[in-house]
């Protein structure tokens, strides 16, 4: 299958979009979309050179300053936390949970929202919530019933699109 003609919208945040928490880490990356296997992918990229990133190596990543300047001079697509065994935070991936024309949400995603109470935001495809929250979980990743709970080893896109009010 060929990609479509049409790339997905580009995501990147300003420094104020970005939940002070994340800002004194040195977790940031880049990201481009391509087109793989029939679907749109959101590949890391090292904001030092622009190359490819990796959740596993720290010099791939920057501070969320140089990150976000760099991400627009390499025409990348948006910016995103590496979560890490040493920082306080997981995310979690609701996908296919909002609908982007009319913003209803799923009714566990409103659940699950109201339960964590953290920042949270849309994703880039606009049907989805990726939420931060300070914790770890007792893995590196976790899916159940269209939920998945990074806490190390990935990256969360950061869109600066806040949904809700806690932050």
């Amino acid at each position: 299958m060929t990609a479509p003609s049409e790339r997905p919208p580009k995501c990147i945040s300003t420094q104020e979009q970005v939940p002070e928490q994340l800002h004194a880490y040195l977790q940031f990356l880049c990201w481009r979309y391509e087109w793989r296997n029939g679907r749109w992918t959101k590949v890391p990229m090292n904001p030092r050179n622009g190359k490819a990133a990796s959740v596993d190596d720290a010099a791939t990543w920057a501070d969320l300053e140089n990150t976000l300047q760099r991400a627009v001079e390499l025409d990348c697509d948006g910016v995103g936390f590496v979560f890490t065994h040493t920082d306080p935070f997981c995310g979690i991936d609701l996908d296919h949970c909002l609908d982007s024309q009319t913003g209803e949400i799923t009714e566990q995603a409103a659940e699950i929202v109201a339960l964590l109470d953290s920042y949270t935001e849309i994703s880039p495809s606009g049907t989805g919530l990726h939420i931060i929250v300070r914790g770890k979980p007792t893995c590196d990743r976790q899916r159940a019933q269209g939920v998945e709970v990074y806490g190390w080893g990935h990256y969360l896109t950061i869109t600066g699109r806040s949904y809700g009010g806690a932050s």
